[in-house]
């Protein structure tokens, strides 16, 4: 399939290819590079308000497989330094309480349902402290990489992305990737206050 094609049937795609090509001259309509050959500036610049992680559930407190070096741009503290219990002791102390009951709906609406949480995506938005001392909106995107042989999570991948920009204060929102969550967390009574 071209990117480059200027008769998109989306005529958004369109406007936005029109204005790319003004910017950069042209489109490269070739395939696109593997994650090992995409330059460091780019990741940098994709972890600019941003970290990655990869979580062995399994071996909590201190499981985390990788965690990218964007979190110290997010949080400001290293990555060696910063394990889940660090990561959660550094939550808005009001915000911890409804931060875990969202994750508790989360899970009892899918045993309800049936539905493993592979392959399905997870959201909650919450506060975080910087190592400067004041906090950071962050939304947390989780995925389920890997199941235990009994189903339980046993790694967890997701982004942790400052949405300071975009929300100071508010409720906590959550979401998840499987019809009918929205309903089920007003059944529940859920506010995110």
């Amino acid at each position: 399939m071209s990117t480059g094609s200027s008769s998109s049937p989306n005529p958004f795609l369109s406007h936005v290819l029109s204005a790319w090509r003004t910017v950069n001259g042209s489109l490269d309509d070739g395939e696109p590079a593997a994650a090992e050959q995409v330059p460091a500036h780019i990741w940098a610049a994709l972890e600019r308000d941003c970290f990655v992680f990869a979580y062995d559930v399994l071996r909590q407190p201190d499981g985390y497989l990788y965690l990218s070096p964007g979190v110290e741009k997010v949080l400001g503290v290293a990555a060696a330094e910063l394990n889940m219990r660090r990561f959660y002791d550094r939550l808005h102390p009001d915000d911890a309480p409804l931060v875990s009951r969202a994750s508790e709906l989360a899970l009892a609406f899918l045993a309800r349902e049936g539905v493993s949480l592979a392959g399905l995506s997870y959201t909650v938005d919450f506060r975080l402290r910087h190592a400067h001392g004041h906090y950071v909106r962050v939304l947390r995107q989780n995925v389920v990489v890997e199941t235990a042989p009994d189903g339980r999570i046993a790694v967890l991948a997701g982004v942790v992305t400052d949405i300071s920009a975009h929300k100071t204060t508010g409720p906590v929102v959550a979401a998840l990737s499987y019809p009918g969550f929205d309903a089920y967390l007003r059944e529940q009574g859920w506010t995110g206050e």
